[in-house]
């Protein structure tokens, strides 16, 4: 019997040949690497594609960007396209004569279609495959991921499938309006269903930061003094608005020589460490070790590949039920954090902490086998240390902090002191990246008498929002419904190559991104706007999850692209007029210093 193995790339398809055939594999291909081997009692060969073998896209005249209409664009069929032919050769050639086929793609909506293109490929029948499900790739999860093949996901692929047909629809439509009545020439104006509502989201906070004006405010504290230590006491009325006010309570406090302890609380709290990582807050993380979401994205799927963490796309908090926790510790004592690992395996309980959302694809991210220093670049040791210790701190006890707090009287003026200590490390001592900081209260008596030291009166300023940098934007973007774990780094990227934002930590609009917006805030706000994109992605779970078919979202998303072109035609004239100012604006660089007319940036054929 003859078996035929179809992983989503190379490298996956070298791991588990090997697995399954105990390193007794038969290499055979110069560029498109085919597995030849033995198991289970069959005669097996194995390939790895690069992803999507097929792409959509529109034919004939639809590519005439003037002669087609864009409700016309709107509701046409794509064609899909192999963009793959050389993978799509081999396929072909090592599937003849086959008895089986075995789908090993990456679970979840992009490999279940990426599984689907390739058995169209090859003429094979989606609903006579097979499907070997895991979340990393390690021994015991391949091996028992072929004991139990399933079969083939079709509505999980057919939510992919309308992801693609409505993401191309959207763009294609957005896209072709706005570059031709921008007056760019070949230059295009590129937009999207996910797109404008999110660059929307960065414009918004940049015009936020710039048009803010910080008002001043005066806060007034003072220095304590109990058994010959320093602490300090802010006042009750702080901010104070008018600096007056602020001088004059200084000058209260300056006559009292002591303040009277009005209350005084002590309590011991447990502080518990951040839940396991799914993706978004492992993006959100990431920033702290100096890394963008999709470098870190890239290198966390490397690391699934090289089998050392598990699946880095998933939406689950909660560690599923028969986690090898223990397995995991006894492999991670054989690397660099082995002390770490022996002091939480020496827990005579583990207790995982428990995030807020679940889900039943795949586990939260977390380490599957130890590393070293020397066998990962500098960036890829950053990565997998992160999800090491936070899987680490997720099954250590609790902090313990003590918080102290009092209430001070000084003549008709109050202030309020807190302090806090850390009794018991717990978990802050495997996860470094969250910093609490200590600060020193003594121990008081109600009605006990404080001297005072010192007053002060400090200027401040209010400030305006914080950019966002990647991981605060993919946290909106969730919370808003933009998008999907496995897409939202990738608008980010899509939007840098566009030139739509600046590259950096901070993630901050282009004069390009705000013309963009601001023409399409004022001619068809509902494309910058996430309700209708938020409707649109729950409407393609719901395909996932048998609730409704493909062409009835395929057709609603065809219902809704209309009604936006209707928009979009009836404001014609002041969107062109917007887009055409703001990007004339963007290229006039002040005037010649000899003749006193505008300059103008302009770029040749070579750039």
């Amino acid at each position: 019997m003859r078996r035929l193995i179809i992983c989503e790339k190379g490298n996956a398809a070298d791991r588990i040949s090997f697995i399954l055939s105990g390193g007794q594999t038969q290499r055979s291909g110069r560029f498109i690497k085919v597995y030849n081997f033995c198991h289970d009692g069959k005669e097996n060969v194995c390939i790895g594609l690069r992803g999507h073998i097929v792409e959509l896209d529109y034919t004939g005249q639809l590519n005439d960007w003037r002669k087609t209409p864009l409700k016309t664009l709107a509701s046409a069929e794509p064609v899909a396209k192999i963009s793959e032919k050389g993978i799509v050769e081999t396929l072909r050639s090592v599937s003849k004569d086959v008895d089986e086929v075995v789908l090993a793609t990456d679970y979840d909506r992009e490999g279940e279609i990426i599984g689907v293109e390739a058995l169209e490929a090859i003429d094979f029948d989606c609903k006579n495959a097979l499907r070997a499900r895991f979340s990393a790739l390690t021994v015991p999860e391949v091996k028992d991921a072929f004991n139990n093949l399933g079969k083939v996901d079709l509505n999980l692929a057919n939510s992919a499938r309308s992801r693609q047909y409505i993401d191309l629809a959207w763009g294609a439509v957005l896209t072709r309006f706005l570059s031709l009545n921008a007056g760019m020439g070949k230059n295009i104006l590129s937009a999207g269903r996910v797109q404008s509502p999110t660059l929307t989201l960065i414009v918004n906070r940049f015009i936020e930061r710039r048009d803010f004006v910080s008002q001043p405010y005066w806060d007034v504290s003072a220095t304590l003094e109990h058994g010959g230590e320093h602490f300090n006491a802010e006042h009750t009325g702080n901010h104070f608005k008018k600096k007056e006010e602020a001088k004059e309570a200084v000058a209260r406090l300056k006559k009292q020589s002591h303040v009277k302890v009005v209350e005084f609380s002590k309590e011991e709290k447990n502080d518990y460490s951040p839940p396991p990582f799914d993706t978004t807050s492992f993006l959100r993380e990431v920033s702290k070790i100096g890394l963008g979401s999709k470098k870190a994205m890239d290198i966390a799927e490397e690391l699934y590949m090289k089998g050392k963490i598990s699946y880095p796309r998933t939406d689950n908090m909660v560690y599923p039920r028969g986690t090898p926790f223990r397995k995991i510790l006894a492999n991670l004592k054989k690397g660099e954090f082995k002390k770490l690992a022996e002091k939480i395996d020496s827990q005579t309980t583990l207790r995982p902490r428990r995030g807020s959302k679940t889900a039943t694809d795949h586990p939260p991210i977390h380490p599957v086998d130890h590393a070293n220093k020397k066998e990962l670049s500098n960036d890829e040791w950053k990565v997998y240390e992160l999800v090491v210790r936070r899987f680490l701190a997720t099954l250590a006890p609790p902090a313990v902090i003590e918080e102290r707090e009092s209430l001070l009287e000084a003549g008709v003026d109050q202030l309020r002191s807190r302090g806090i200590k850390v009794i018991f490390p717990g978990w802050m001592e495997y996860y470094p990246y969250i910093e609490r900081k200590e600060s020193w209260h003594p121990e008081l008596l109600v009605e006990e008498m404080v001297p005072i030291k010192k007053r002060f009166i400090k200027e401040k300023h209010t400030r305006p929002p914080a950019p966002y940098n990647h991981g605060s934007l993919i946290y909106e973007m969730e919370k808003l419904g933009l998008g999907t774990k496995s897409t939202r780094h990738e608008i980010i990227e899509k939007l840098q190559k566009r030139n739509y934002i600046h590259r950096g930590k901070m993630v901050e609009p282009t004069e390009s991104g705000i013309a963009v917006v601001t023409a399409l805030k004022e001619g068809a706000p509902v494309i910058t706007e996430p309700e209708m994109t938020a409707k649109l992605e729950e409407e393609m779970t719901e395909i996932a999850l048998g609730k409704k078919t493909y062409e009835e979202v395929i057709i609603d998303s065809r219902v809704k692209l209309n009604l936006v072109v209707d928009e979009l035609e009836q404001h014609r004239e002041l969107i062109t007029g917007k887009l055409k100012s703001a990007l004339k604006e963007q290229h006039n660089v002040g005037a010649c210093p000899k003749c006193k007319k505008p300059l103008v940036i302009r770029r040749s054929k070579r750039g």
